[in-house]
């Protein structure tokens, strides 16, 4: 290969107070081929390139003893820093009351049904003069599965004349069955649904473990979708095509009806308050116990969100109409606002004796046996020698975090700057976790991870509701946005499980 040396000109530093054109001559390397140009550097991996890193790797004893460690025992008890664990502390200056045991929604993606029926207990347990109480999780399952379904394949109908390669039926495709859900579907279940304590409609295996139950579930929507669709292509008109919809949504009944039992239409509910006294209520029904026995309401709060990045300005509405989980349902609506906001007025709905329903990504520097999320505690730094440093933003567009956890906020803890320095968390994985299945959340995890919290409209300004009743910005359901404040069932939702926990 000939190679040349070409000079040419560049400009250099002028001196203060010059205009005019600066050059400097330089010499570069090319061939003859490629204009002077310096020769592309390979972008596959190489041999050599591979020996160069080892021979890096083991110059540094320290990356030796990482390596023995970490294969043993993994990293994450490696990464604890024990002066920063030292500092735990389950203490807090304010905290809701009373305060229910933590409850427990096993290997099931339910943790959204499950901390929205937390925040609703609180008031209820108060009213009612209870030491402890469960609504039905069960209940509201059975519901959410049967209206998702119905959803689901009402919205492949709508859909049927697109490729099915487009967005909206790939996003309809993905997982038509998951237990994972956003406030607004929990909303939109107990609003049409009510409530009834746990004793009515008790756990079975398959709330429980619902892993199995959703791929009998999906594989048959999917069945149908695939007959709707074809149906569509042979001309069947859209009557029909909603006649077969009917049709086979008795198949989705019985499947759920087998797997969770059937909800009852009627019920008595019987209890033992505080005094020792039996009080039997009568002839209720799910929605009369919600309407007449229930007082903290869904249809009150307001959804609040912190996902910054760039085209979503701050204290706008936004909504999607393509996120529902039931045909009628109220689409998804939220405020976004600064982080800050967030935690002034959830702090101030603890202060009110209100528990705060959120959503965030618990992936992150969670540790169940200590209960802490904070970043704080964990030095993988140390470890590895390099340092972390995406923000929110970064996070959310290249799908590195996203609300994958709902949980629930009961109390945080003001220091003698008058500053928040944790926050006390109910969540929902049993009460073998944590302090009781209580955790506490670091101020920066706060405002790294949170994604969500649901406030009570008694709480919020007149300038931060009046926003509501803005036109809201329109999302697709698959916009990073939207992306990031869902629940999803296949993350750590589903993650009582053993790796989160005892970590």
């Amino acid at each position: 290969m000939n190679m040349q040396v070409e000079s040419f000109e560049t400009p250099q530093t002028p001196k203060e107070g010059y205009s005019g054109p600066i050059t400097r001559s330089m010499t570069r390397k090319g061939d003859g081929n490629n204009n002077g140009a310096p020769p592309e550097l390979p972008s596959h991996i190489t041999t050599d390139m591979l020996d160069a890193y080892s021979k890096t790797f083991q110059e540094n004893p320290v990356n030796i003893l990482a390596r023995n460690a970490i294969t043993q025992v993994g990293p994450r008890w490696i990464a604890l820093s024990q002066p920063e664990i030292a500092k735990v502390q389950h203490i807090f200056s304010h905290e809701i009351s009373p305060q229910g045991h933590a409850t427990d929604q096993s290997q099931s993606g339910r943790c959204w049904i499950f901390a929205g029926l937390n925040v609703l207990r609180t008031a209820f347990m108060e009213e009612h003069d209870l030491n402890d109480f469960e609504f039905s999780q069960t209940h509201l399952f059975f519901h959410d599965k049967i209206e998702k379904a119905n959803y689901y394949l009402d919205q492949i109908i709508e859909t049927a004349h697109l490729d099915i390669n487009s967005d909206e039926v790939k996003w309809l495709n993905y997982s038509p069955a998951s237990d994972g859900g956003y406030w607004s579907w929990f909303a939109n279940l107990v609003s049409k649904y009510g409530v009834m304590p746990k004793s009515v409609m008790p756990e079975t295996y398959n709330t429980e473990s619902s892993r199995h139950m959703n791929w009998i579930l999906s594989q048959k929507l999917r069945e149908y979708a695939v007959d709707l669709r074809k149906m569509h292509n042979a001309g069947v008109s859209k009557s029909q095509l909603i006649e077969k919809k009917r049709e086979v949504m008795a198949e989705v009944y019985k499947i759920l009806a087998i797997n969770l039992g059937e909800p009852p239409k009627e019920f008595d509910w019987e209890y033992e308050n505080k005094d020792g006294d039996i009080v039997v209520v009568e002839g209720l029904t799910a929605t009369t116990f919600y309407e007449d026995l229930v007082s903290t309401k869904v249809e009150d709060k307001v959804t609040l969100v912190n996902s910054p990045m760039e085209g979503r300005p701050f204290y706008r509405a936004y909504q999607s109409k393509d996120v529902n989980n039931m045909k009628g349902g109220k689409p998804m609506r939220f405020i976004h606002l600064p982080i800050e906001e967030l935690e002034k007025y959830t702090s101030r709905s603890i202060e009110e004796g209100e528990g705060v329903w959120f959503a965030a990504d618990v992936s992150p520097f969670f540790n169940g046996s200590l209960g802490t999320l904070d970043q704080g505690i964990w030095d993988y730094s140390a470890i590895y020698g390099t340092d972390f440093n995406m923000n929110k933003t970064d996070r959310i567009l290249y799908h590195q975090s996203s609300a994958n956890h709902a949980m629930m906020f009961t109390g945080f803890n003001e220091s003698t700057d008058g500053n928040i320095d944790r926050w006390q968390v109910e969540n929902s994985w049993g009460r073998n976790t944590g302090d009781s299945g209580y955790f506490i959340m670091s101020p920066q995890w706060f405002r790294d991870y949170v994604y969500e919290v649901i406030i009570d409209k008694k709480y919020l300004p007149e300038n931060i509701l009046n926003l509501l009743d803005e036109e809201p910005m329109e999302l697709p359901a698959w916009d990073p946005m939207m992306q990031a404040v869902r629940v999803k069932e296949h993350s750590t939702c589903l993650l009582n499980s053993q790796d989160m926990i005892k970590a």
